[in-house]
């Protein structure tokens, strides 16, 4: 079984993403209906954690692009494109995981209560 020349480049974005989906934006805004007054502080520190973690993500693909795919000389068959999915790959991740959280915290006018 072949590896990718690349190694694990989406684990820093998918993690940043599992963070950002666990927050709840009711716990942003700073409540005190929650037990303590830090609890808006500490969720506010792990979306700042959760999307530097995309961020640097996004940021080592690129790095990554740039140093071992158009730098460095390959044969024409190998060329830039593991490169350039890498980048579409953990830019995707951060688009999705903003989507999911908007689309999760979203207020709506429609509730489904599913009964059995």
């Amino acid at each position: 079984m072949s590896r990718s020349p690349t190694g694990r480049p989406a684990c820093a974005p998918t993690l940043g993403m599992v963070i950002v989906n666990l927050i709840d934006k009711a716990r942003l805004m700073g409540d005190d209906s929650y037990s303590g007054g830090s609890v808006a502080w500490r969720a506010r520190a792990f979306l700042f954690v959760g999307f530097a973690l995309m961020a640097g993500g996004v940021a080592g693909s690129l790095t990554l692009l740039l140093v071992k795919y158009v730098m460095a000389h390959y044969p024409e068959n190998y060329g830039v494109n593991w490169g350039v999915a890498n980048v579409l790959q953990s830019i995707a991740i951060m688009f999705s995981a903003v989507v999911l959280w908007t689309a999760q915290n979203a207020e709506s006018d429609y509730d489904y209560n599913i009964t059995l």
